[in-house]
C-alpha cells in the first residue's frame, strides 16, 4: 500500500506524497523487502513507469512488483445521494491488487466506471466504484485481483470503531463472496501510540480476521519514503491552502523495515 507523486497528486487534485516512483521501488529493495506494492488514489497512472524502473532495478535476489488502485468503495444509492446532499455517506477506501495479467485487466475495468462516473466535490473529484462493479468484474472470474481493507477510512474500520460489529462482519462475509476467501485480505497499519484509532482497530481487526479464517497484511500506507522524510512532506502538505490533518495522520505512513 504505497502511493507517488505520478499518480496519487493528479488524481487526487491536491499535493498528498512525496514518494517518487523509482526511489520508492529502490529503497524497498535496499529495505530487505520481498517486493513493493503501488497503488494510487483510483489512478493507474504510475504503473507504466513503475514497471520501466523494475526492469532496471539490479536485482540480485528475487523482488517482485504488485501493481494496484486505492478505489472508493460504495453502494450505489450512497453516490447518488451524495450527489444531492453532499457528505451524507463517505467514500470508503478500499484496495486492488492485480496477481497477473488478467487481473491488471480487471483494474483498468473498474478504474475506467469509476472515472465514467466522476464528479466534483468542492475541491476533490469524486470517482466511486460500485459493489456492483466488483460482482461484476471480479466475482465471476475471481482468482487474479487480490482485494484488502485499505486503511481507517475503509468500511470495516469505521464499522468497527463505531461498534457495529455485525453489520463488520457481514461487510467481511460479502467481500468473501467477491474475491473469494483466498483472495480477500484484512489490513492493518501501524499505530502512532496505544491511545489512537488505529491501535484500536488493529486489535478489532486482529479478531474480525480470525473470526471469518481471513489472512492479515501490514502495510504502512507510505507517502514518503523514510520516517526523515516526515518534514519534507508536512511542509509541501501545507504548499496549498486549507486545512491538512497532517502530524498525527501522516507519523507512520511511510515505508518500513520489516
Amino acid at each position: 500500500h504505497n502511493h507517488t507523486d505520478l499518480g496519487t497528486n493528479s488524481a487526487l487534485g491536491f499535493p498528498d506524497t512525496i514518494c517518487r516512483v523509482p526511489d520508492l521501488i529502490q529503497r524497498a529493495y535496499d529495505l530487505g523487502l520481498r517486493g513493493v506494492s503501488i497503488s494510487e488514489h483510483e489512478s493507474l497512472s504510475s504503473h507504466i513507469q513503475a514497471l520501466k524502473q523494475y526492469d532496471k532495478l539490479e536485482k540480485e535476489r528475487p523482488f517482485a512488483l504488485a501493481l494496484g488502485n486505492e478505489i472508493y468503495l460504495v453502494e450505489e444509492q450512497e453516490d447518488l445521494i451524495n450527489r444531492e446532499n453532499n457528505n451524507t455517506y463517505p467514500y470508503y477506501h478500499f484496495l486492488l491488487t492485480a496477481l497477473d495479467t488478467e487481473g491488471h485487466h480487471q483494474l483498468r475495468e473498474l478504474s475506467t466506471r469509476a472515472w465514467e462516473r466522476a464528479w466534483r466535490q468542492g475541491r476533490i473529484f469524486r470517482r466511486p466504484t460500485y459493489y456492483s462493479d466488483l460482482e461484476e468484474i471480479i466475482k465471476p472470474n475471481q482468482g487474479h485481483v487480490v482485494g484488502s481493507t485499505a486503511c481507517l477510512g475503509s468500511r470495516l474500520d469505521k464499522l468497527l470503531l463505531a461498534n457495529n460489529i455485525d453489520e463488520a462482519d457481514l461487510e467481511v462475509e460479502r467481500l468473501i463472496d467477491i474475491f473469494g476467501l483466498d483472495n480477500f485480505y484484512i489490513e492493518c497499519q501501524p499505530a502512532r501510540d496505544n491511545q489512537c484509532d488505529q491501535f484500536v482497530v488493529n486489535n478489532l481487526l486482529r479478531q474480525t480476521a480470525d473470526c471469518h479464517g481471513v489472512k492479515i497484511i501490514s502495510s504502512t500506507d507510505s507517502h514518503y519514503i523514510q520516517k526523515e522524510d516526515a518534514y519534507i512532506h508536512k511542509i509541501y502538505l501545507q504548499s496549498q491552502d486549507g486545512d491538512r490533518e497532517i502530524s498525527d495522520f501522516y507519523a507512520t505512513t511511510y515505508l518500513m523495515s520489516p
